[in-house]
């Protein structure tokens, strides 16, 4: 039967249209049996003849021509056969390659058309975090698995050995295999001694009688046949003289050239008992000698710590302190004079070092009730540290009226360390309820957490003279110099410069000086170049004066000290200090505060003093020439100038200790007129005929 009203569509193109429903004139269809199509004149256009009511719901999903039912699957991320599935069965698996090494980790499959960033198409890896291992990689010793065979480093470890040492040289005795630069130990095993780090193979031979270049023999000239600790290279000039070495002690009438100088007997001191060596016991000499002894100890390192116990001897290091050593070995006092000892015990020659004391006062030394006389001393490296208020990280004195001359206290501590507050007093030197002598000592870089970075006295009446004091702190509280609580010490021809009082916390006082209740006098003194400052503010840059006492101050320089608030050279705060004839100059902020200004009055100035050198002294052509206290005299008897190098001692200083006084007249050395006088005293190498 012909159809007139419908137009015929070839069948390439009937499974891709859209069955509609329709409506012919004069015809009616099922819905679902006409394809809707742009007609002309009402006409409809059939897609196919169909069976009626077939239930054929087949549709178009995409004006795409490739895009239709029934049409091949690609892996493009369309639905092309119009099922409502996207690519199914058309993806490949990826798996994700952290390492790039071109094979993926196991488990981390992802299904997609191409391979996504960091992905591969094999799962084949077996440490995804090493680009070095996989499958069929060459096996490296580096503690992995590189060819993916389930063993680590097969045939590439080697043997290594221990080098305790760590001289890069290892025990033959202690071979385990392991990889060099991942395992601990070395690939050398020729190390003969390797618990010591300069015993190695080809090492350079040392003086100390072992093998230390591992050659198997030890050089002839280190023998010490003798058996008196020293070697031949070590300028022992009789190794069967066990009494003869460079260094040693000349002993009289031994008929043996003992110190090797290449004669007998010459200059021998004048010693009762030896000390021959840095083995031998110094407490041991001090137990076993008679009182009005002279006890001679050679240089070297002396790991003690010594209580005089009242014996009045003379202990001397005879090749003097800078090769003559008294060590507290970090772990206690090095120096007791605790049993009344008096003048006549004395300590001279040594550097007394390495003290430290958890609980306790005096770390270096510690002198209660005695009044022993130390000369020639070196102080330094000694703490007394963590316990409250301790006290003298080089000295403490307490009580008593010990001579001290000559010494250098430098780089001490009294302190308790870490955050917040920190307390101790008198990092080089504590003076407590004493009348000590103390005169020509360097006072330098030392510190206290509270108060008195240089000297701390309390309830003291110690006479200072010819004293450094410099570059000490800084500390919490005030004094970074000098503190002074009570008493009536006294300073004459002192140097206070350089030190300073700081506080992280809140306001500090006294850069140079801190004065507390006291009738300390000064006299011929120069403070300069101290700071106090705090976080909060500081006063008192040079001097700090508090309390009820009346300290005073005479023929003193007070010059470029710097404070943060007020008085940069002097600030008082209560009490009645009194002022003549000094110079208050150039301080910063200002010179004075908290009281009247002094200048004008009692002879006070404020002018440039005119110094030449950082040692103080005055230019010819400075005003504080013959300007002092006219009832002091200077050595020429001249009216004492003003500063440190006026009054009657101004010829008395002598810091090196080469027995050369100090050059004390104003202007320049003069190589004529000065030969008794030292150019230099802080280099006892220098002096008139030696230097100068």
């Amino acid at each position: 039967m012909a159809y007139p009203h419908f137009v015929y569509v070839p069948p390439r193109l009937r499974a891709g249209l859209v069955l509609v429903t329709a409506v012919a004139i004069g015809c009616a269809q099922p819905a679902d049996s006409f394809v809707d199509s742009p007609a002309l004149n009402n006409e409809i256009t059939l897609a196919e003849p169909l069976a009626e009511d077939s239930g054929d719901t087949a549709v178009d999903c995409s004006e795409d021509p490739n895009v239709y039912p029934g049409a091949p699957e690609r892996c493009n991320g369309v639905d092309d056969d119009c099922d409502g599935e996207i690519d199914e069965d058309v993806t490949s698996t990826f798996y994700l390659d952290l390492d790039g090494d071109g094979h993926g980790a196991p488990g981390t499959g992802v299904e997609a058309c191409s391979p996504p960033d960091g992905y591969v198409a094999n799962d084949a890896d077996c440490d995804d975090a090493h680009a070095t291992a996989w499958p069929g990689a060459a096996e490296a010793c580096d503690g992995l698995d590189n060819d993916c065979d389930a063993e680590v480093d097969e045939g590439v470890a080697s043997v290594l050995y221990a080098d305790v040492d760590g001289d890069t040289y290892g025990a033959a005795s202690s071979g385990t295999e392991g990889c060099p630069g991942l395992d601990s130990g070395v690939l050398d095993a020729t190390d003969c001694d390797d618990n010591d780090a300069d015993v190695w193979p080809g090492a350079p031979e040392r003086c100390n009688g072992n093998d230390d270049d591992c050659d198997g023999s030890v050089p002839a000239d280190e023998a010490d046949a003798d058996s008196d600790t020293e070697r031949v290279c070590d300028e022992d000039c009789d190794d069967a003289e066990p009494l003869a070495w460079a260094g040693a002690i000349e002993e009289a009438g031994d008929g043996v050239d003992n110190d090797c100088n290449g004669e007998v007997d010459a200059d021998a001191p004048d010693c009762d008992v030896l000390v021959r060596h840095d083995t031998e016991s110094v407490q041991a000499a001090l137990d076993a000698a008679p009182d009005g002894s002279v006890i001679c100890v050679a240089g070297g390192t002396y790991v003690e710590s010594i209580d005089f116990g009242g014996a009045a001897v003379t202990l001397w290091g005879v090749h003097g302190a800078a090769t003559t050593f008294l060590d507290g070995g970090a772990t206690d006092r090095v120096v007791d004079f605790v049993s009344a000892e008096g003048a006549e015990s004395v300590l001279s020659g040594f550097t007394v070092q390495n003290g430290w004391l958890d609980v306790g006062n005096g770390a270096g030394i510690r002198i209660v009730d005695a009044s022993p006389t130390l000369t020639n001393l070196v102080i330094a490296g000694n703490e007394a540290s963590t316990v409250w208020d301790q006290r003298g990280g080089g000295i403490s004195i307490e009580g008593g009226a010990p001579t001290l001359s000559g010494l250098v206290v430098r780089g001490n501590a009294a302190m308790i360390g870490g955050s917040g507050y920190r307390y101790g007093y008198g990092g080089g030197i504590s003076f407590v309820s004493d009348d000590s002598i103390v005169e020509n000592l360097t006072v330098q870089g030392n510190i206290a957490g509270w108060s008195g970075g240089g000297l701390a006295f309390e309830d003291s009446r110690a006479a200072i003279f010819g004293t450094d004091i410099i570059e000490n702190g800084p500390v919490q509280a005030g004094g970074g110099g000098v503190y002074v609580m009570g008493g009536a010490p006294s300073f004459e021809n002192v140097r206070i410069t350089a030190n300073e009082a700081q506080e992280d916390y809140g306001e500090t006082v006294g850069g140079g000086v801190y004065l507390d209740g006291t009738e300390a006098t000064f006299t011929n003194v120069v403070i300069r170049d101290n700071t106090s400052w705090g976080v909060y503010g500081g006063t008192g840059g040079g001097v700090y004066v508090q309390g009820t006492g009346s300290p005073a101050f005479v023929n003193v320089v007070v010059e470029r000290n710097t404070t943060v608030d007020a008085g940069g050279g002097v600030y008082v705060w209560s009490g009645t200090p009194t002022f003549q004839y000094c110079d208050i100059y150039g301080n910063t902020p200002d010179d004075t505060g908290g009281f009247t200004d002094p200048t004008g009055a009692e002879g006070n100035v404020s002018i440039d003093p005119e110094f030449t050198d950082d040692l103080l002294h005055l230019a010819a052509t400075s005003a504080l020439i013959d300007a002092g206290d006219p009832t002091l005299l200077d050595p020429d008897e001249s009216i004492s100038d003003v500063g440190l190098f006026g009054g009657p001692s101004a010829g008395d200083r002598d810091l090196d200790g080469d027995g050369w006084p100090a050059w004390w007249l104003p202007g320049a050395w003069d190589a004529i007129s000065s030969s008794t006088f030292d150019c230099d005293d802080a280099d006892a190498a220098v002096y008139a005929g030696a230097g100068c």
